[in-house]
Order: structure tokens, then C-alpha cells, then sequence
């Protein structure tokens, strides 16, 4: 799933949760299209923060009451004529109504009855699958956020004994009137450490995030967060999931099935079959890869044949955006044919590098999704590094491994790093003139990245004489990503015009990485931020339907600049809040520095002395990434707007180290187009010695 976000667990039954229960009674119970559709708009907008806990919760009702009605006017004067504010108090009056009827024994039982109501439960889906008319009365589907929060609302309320219904109405009734008396109802030892989990989450500190759930397991399990028994053991496994230890995961994933088919409960079934599938798959991803070996040409020749054929349908699937996660199932399922067809043992058999090549495939398709992990995982061949490579397919194999680990670490900044992988001897040697030009063109590429993100542009000038095409490159601020001839030049199993016979199309990544370029154009230049966030919106749908996540991801934080330029902060934010922690576990480190300015700029729009402090992690947060990427004006961007801020709060420290490190970065700016031009120099000498090695054969 491409979005992340804390599941809407309630936390017990108390004032808030009846609270948001009315809120969603509410809004089912009355059209949005009619004259009172923007404020539904807004108070839906309110309670999907209240359930996913983005705003703190009130303590009384009157706060709560004070809380909506702020919500629904807004920062605008759009709301504070007479007709809306008698609106506005309706709304109020008609939510207090139905939250003071649940502060008794036959008023909660009631209300319940009434919220029951609102389900559209899995068993009705067979009877209306394949009904053009709907019912009249407007229901929620249970798999929701809304569906979601109120089933497990029902579940808490249906468990309750006797004797706990005199405490849950006091809770309620105590909430309702302020009684400081019974306040301790209102706090939930397991809700607030849900809370820090989930504020953990959504700041990206993933290590706070673990020692809060680790801690939690310290509790009984079945009273965490008011989850089923099922649920807490699903909830468990996905930890155990994510710290590898997949066997204990397995088991609480068989208990909780056992106890999910026992109560019918389809919801946790399918969560398990979906999380034991994705055991599956780490397990075997993290097999060691059997070693390449050379064949006898004529054992291959059949097999060589089949595998371009192969390789050239699944990238006109690609090209045709076809979802790309449908093309790994078909690719994965050719594989298997191949070894059986190449070396007749079954799955068991030694892979031959005509098998491999499937790998590299998948690696490359896992890349255009956006999961570095998994593609990192597909080119790990566990071959044998003493020993002379001399099948053809195995040296493009190696060359194509080492271009791709050479681009990981160039997209994390290790530009070094990345450079010394392409000129390291070993791959130097295994090289022909036919892979000559795949080697050179990553090169420049990563060189031309370098320079674009630190403004060296003497430097970015000399490469785009050598390679026109990079200068139209669509990465992620516009500059970091190869165009259409760049990515066909880098990648050997791409099939060409010279291979097929036919003229290669642009693919839809291609597509819509140059449509985002243009939404960049629109705003920065033409200062059409409508226009560039209608074609944003346009690059996030088709990526997403086309499982090209990476890219969804970019299109969303253009569309947020957009929206911010348009004055629309909190959407921004709130669109921002859908990607974020994807985004900031991006193997791309421009990537993670950019989503994190972005969000600092819409906390900051705020205007409050609470926005600016809170603005500081995510400033940082842009400084480091930055800072790694060698991006010295954008840096120096954002160590302004901190100094700034730092300055308008009294915070000299602050202010200061940030001044400090500005006038450090702009005065070594000067030696940077110096530095760069040393080192295309020194690259081209590289360059032109290997290719006249590889010309004479020596």
C-alpha cells in the first residue's frame, strides 16, 4: 500500500469517541451537494484528523464544540456571514444533541442502534454488486476509515459487562459536563501510547517508534488499544515482520487465523493471508542466489532466443502501462519455465545467466516502483568473485549490476562512492565495446546529477554538449533522473531499434516524468500554479495506477508546492501527510530533503510561534538531506528561512550555527565549478583510455 497511516483505533469507550461517532452520523445523514456542502466538506475534513489522531483530542465537550466550530470557519471570511453561522450553530447544536442523548443507559443503547445502522456490511455487497440503484439511505462501507472506527466502537460497546455500563456512561457524562472529578476517565494509559507510537510514526523516528511498541508488549495483548484478540495478534506479527523474525511472526499469524475463522471475522483473515504471503516473499528473497556458471553456447541458444522474446514483451507491457506488479507475476512465472526448460531440474536447478537475466528484470521493474529493498535483493547473485567471466550474458549481468549500485549511491548523495564502482579494474576488464557506451552514459549521467544539485553549471553546460538529452533529465526536483534516451542508453536489456528492428516508444514512466517536468515549468516560470497542479494531479493518478509509486510520490509533492502557492495549506499538508513516511525511508536522499522542505513550508504558512518551533525538526530534517546531497543552494535556502525564524523566536543558538553555515557554503560556492570541471576531466581521461583498451582488445 502506498500510503501509510495510523490505523483509527478508538480508544476505549469515552466522551471523544461518541464525539466522532456523531460527527459521522451526521455527515451520513445529510447531502453534501446541497447549500451546506462546503461546511460538510470541512467537518469531514475535521473528523478524519480526529480519528487518525492528527489533532489533539478535547477534554470536555465545550472544547470540542469550540474545536469544530473554529474548523468549520476557517482562516477565510467565507463563513462569517449570518446564514453561515446559523448553519454553523446547527451543525454544533445538532451533534451536542445526539452526543448528550448517549450520557444514559436506554440513550447509549439507542444511539448505538442508531450508528449500527450506518454499515454497509460485506454480506450486503452480494445483493447490490449488481444493482445500478442504490438504496437511498447513504451508508459507510465497513472497510473505511469511518467503517473502520465505528465497527470497533460497536465491537467495544457489544463486550461490555454489566457492571462496565455504569462506568462508560459516567466517562461519557463526565466528559459531556467537565467534571473534573471523573477527568480520569477521559485518559487512556494505552491511547496516549498510541498517540507517541503514531506521532512517532509521522515524524519519521522509526527507532522511538519500536521502543514504544516493544514496551507495549508488556501489557496484556488483549487490552492494547482496544484490538480483538485476532487483531492484537495480527498487530504483533507485523512488528515481528518488521524486525525479521519471521518465524515467530508465522506463528502468531496461525493462532490469530485460528481465532479470525472461529468468529468469521474476513476483515483479519485476509490481513493474514496478505501478511503470510509477504513472509513468503522476504524469505525467499533473502535465499542466497546460486553461483553464475558458464554454459556451452549450443545449450543456450534455444533459451537465449525465448529470453528476448520474453524481455521485450514484458517492456511493452511497461510501455503500455500495464501495472507493473501484474508484469513481476508473468516474469517470475517465465523464470520458473526457463529453468526447468534450460537445465531440466525444476526449481531446485542451478540458475544460468539466461536465468539471471529474468533477475535483472525484475530488478529494473521493482526500481520503476519505487522498492530499492526489493531490487536490491533481485541482483544479488552470489557468484564466485575469483572466477573469469566469459559468457557474454554474465558480463552484461555484471555490468548491469554494478550501473545499478552505482545510481543507489549516487542517489544518496555518495557520488564518490558511486564513481569508484564504475572504474573499479575487475569491471573494467569484462567489458566490450558493445557495453562501452551503457558504462560512459551512467557516468555522465551521475556526474551531471552531481553538478545539477550543487549549481555547478559550467560544469552541467560541458556534459549537456556531450549529451544534449540530459538537459530535458526529469528527476526528482526536475533534475535528478535520466530522459527517454538516457534510461535506454543505461540499461542493457532495454531492446533498441538495432536489436528488433522497430522504433522504441517512450515508455509511460518516460511520459509522465516529462509532464511533471512541464508541472514544474508552470509554476516556477510561467507562474501558472493552477494549471501546474491540474497536471500534477494528472502524473499522481496515472502513476498510481500504474504502480509507479516512486513517481506517484513526486507528483504529490508538486501538487503540495502547487497548492501552497495557491494559498491551500492544509491540504497541502494534508496531502503531504499521505506520503511521508514512504517517502522519508526513499533511497532517493533528494528526495526525503525535498518532502521534508515542502512540509516545513506549510507548517510554517501557519504563522504562530507553535508553527515556527514546530517547523525546526522538519528544517533540519531538509538541512541534513541537503547538506548529504551536496545541494548547496538549496541549502542555503533553507538555512535562511531557519536563521530567519530562529531570529523572529529569540533563539541566538540557533540563529547563529545557521548564519554560520550559510556564509561558510557561500563563500566555498565559488570553488565548486572548479572542483566539478577537475573531475569531468579527470572521468573523460578514464573514459578514453578504457575505450581505446576496449577498441584494441587488450
Amino acid at each position: 500500500m502506498e500510503t501509510a497511516y495510523t490505523q483509527p483505533w478508538p480508544g476505549g469507550l469515552s466522551g471523544i469517541e461518541i464525539a466522532i461517532c456523531a460527527l459521522i452520523h451526521f455527515y451520513v445523514q445529510h447531502e453534501p451537494l446541497n447549500e451546506t456542502g462546503p461546511l460538510l466538506t470541512r467537518l469531514l475534513s475535521f473528523t478524519i484528523r480526529l480519528i487518525f489522531r492528527v489533532d489533539p483530542y478535547a477534554n470536555d465537550l465545550t472544547t470540542f464544540n469550540n474545536q469544530l466550530r473554529a474548523y468549520l470557519k476557517g482562516n477565510t471570511d467565507k463563513f462569517d456571514d449570518e446564514s453561515s453561522s446559523r448553519s454553523i450553530d446547527a451543525i454544533i447544536q445538532s451533534i451536542t444533541d445526539c452526543i448528550d442523548e448517549a450520557t444514559t443507559f436506554s440513550g447509549l443503547h439507542t444511539f448505538f442502534s442508531r450508528i449500527e445502522r450506518l454499515l454497509m456490511r460485506e454480506e450486503m455487497y452480494d445483493e447490490l454488486q449488481n444493482m445500478t440503484i442504490r438504496p437511498a439511505e447513504r451508508q459507510i462501507d465497513e472497510s473505511s476509515p469511518f467503517g473502520y472506527f465505528i465497527h470497533r466502537c460497536l465491537e467495544t460497546y457489544l463486550s461490555l459487562e454489566d457492571d462496565e455500563f455504569g462506568k462508560i456512561v459516567e466517562k461519557i457524562e463526565a466528559w459531556v459536563v467537565n467534571d473534573q472529578v471523573d477527568a480520569q476517565f477521559t485518559v487512556s494509559l494505552n491511547l496516549s501510547s498510541e498517540e507517541e507510537v503514531a506521532l512517532a510514526m509521522r515524524k519519521g523516528d522509526y527507532a522511538t517508534a519500536r521502543a514504544l511498541l516493544e514496551g507495549s508488549f508488556d501489557r496484556p495483548p488483549a487490552a492494547m488499544l482496544g484490538r480483538s484478540l485476532p487483531e492484537t495478534l495480527l498487530y504483533n506479527a507485523v512488528f515481528h515482520v518488521k524486525t525479521k523474525a519471521y518465524d515467530t511472526a508465522r506463528d502468531s499469524l496461525r493462532e490469530a487465523l485460528r481465532l479470525a475463522r472461529g468468529v468469521n471475522d474476513t476483515r483479519a483473515i485476509a490481513s493474514c493471508d496478505d501478511l503470510l504471503r509477504q513472509i513468503e516473499f522476504e524469505e525467499r528473497k533473502a535465499r542466497p542466489r546460486p553461483k553464475l556458471r558458464t554454459m556451452d553456447s549450443d545449450m543456450n541458444i534455444e533459451g537465449e532466443s525465448k529470453t528476448i522474446k520474453h524481455k521485450r514483451d514484458a517492456y511493452q507491457q511497461i510501455e503500455d502501462a500495464n501495472p507493473l506488479l501484474g508484469v513481476l507475476q508473468g516474469i517470475e512465472d517465465l523464470q520458473k519455465q526457463a529453468r526447468k526448460r534450460i537445465t531440466g531440474l525444476g526449481d531446485d536447478g542451478l540458475d544460468d545467466p539466461n536465468v539471471c537475466e529474468y533477475d535483472l528484470l525484475q530488478s529494473n521493474i521493482w526500481q520503476l516502483i519505487g522498492s530499492e529493498g526489493n531490487a536490491k535483493a533481485m541482483q544479488n547473485v552470489n557468484r564466485d568473485d575469483s572466477a573469469t567471466i566469459t559468457n557474454w550474458t554474465a558480463k552484461e549481468y555484471a555490468l548491469s549490476h554494478a550501473l545499478s549500485q552505482a545510481k543507489g549511491e549516487a542517489m544518496n548523495g555518495r557520488v564518490s562512492k558511486a564513481l569508484g564502482i564504475l572504474i573499479e579494474p575487475e569491471l573494467i576488464k569484462t567489458m566490450d565495446i558493445n557495453m562501452l557506451q551503457n558504462w560512459h552514459s551512467e557516468m555522465l549521467r551521475i556526474v551531471y546529477q552531481a553538478a545539477k544539485r550543487s549549481g555547478s553549471e559550467a560544469t552541467a553546460s560541458k556534459i549537456e554538449r556531450l549529451r544534449p538529452e540530459l538537459k530535458y533529465a526529469t528527476g526528482y526536483a526536475g533534475h535528478s533522473q535520466s530522459s527517454s534516451e538516457v534510461r535506454h542508453a543505461s540499461d542493457p536489456f532495454r531492446p533498441n531499434e538495432a536489436s528488433f528492428g522497430q522504433q522504441v516508444r517512450t515508455s509511460k514512466e518516460e511520459d509522465l516524468s516529462n509532464l511533471l517536468f512541464e508541472a514544474v515549468q508552470m509554476r516556477l516560470i510561467s507562474n501558472e500554479p493552477s494549471k501546474a497542479l491540474s497536471t500534477s494531479m494528472q502524473v499522481i493518478h496515472e502513476a498510481g495506477r500504474s504502480n509507479l509509486f516512486t513517481l506517484h510520490r513526486r507528483g504529490v509533492v508538486e501538487a503540495s508546492e502547487s497548492l501552497l502557492a495557491l494559498g491551500q495549506v492544509q491540504q497541502a499538508q494534508d496531502l503531504l501527510d499521505e506520503i511521508m513516511a514512504r517517502t522519508l525511508v526513499d533511497q532517493d536522499i533528494e528526495a526525503r530533503a525535498d518532502v521534508s522542505w515542502t512540509y516545513s513550508r506549510a507548517i510554517l504558512a501557519r504563522k504562530s510561534d507553535e508553527a515556527y518551533k514546530e517547523s525546526f525538526s522538519w528544517l533540519n530534517r531538509a538541512i541534513e538531506g541537503y547538506r548529504s546531497a551536496q545541494m548547496w543552494p538549496k541549502l542555503k535556502e533553507v538555512l535562511y528561512v531557519k536563521a530567519r525564524i530562529a531570529h523572529h523566536l529569540n533563539d541566538s543558538e540557533q540563529r547563529d550555527e545557521a548564519a554560520q553555515e550559510y556564509n561558510f557554503i557561500t563563500e566555498e560556492c565559488s570553488k565548486i565549478d572548479e572542483e566539478e570541471s577537475e573531475i569531468l576531466e579527470k572521468l573523460q581521461d578514464v573514459a578514453a583510455l578504457v575505450s581505446a583498451r576496449t577498441a584494441s582488445g587488450g
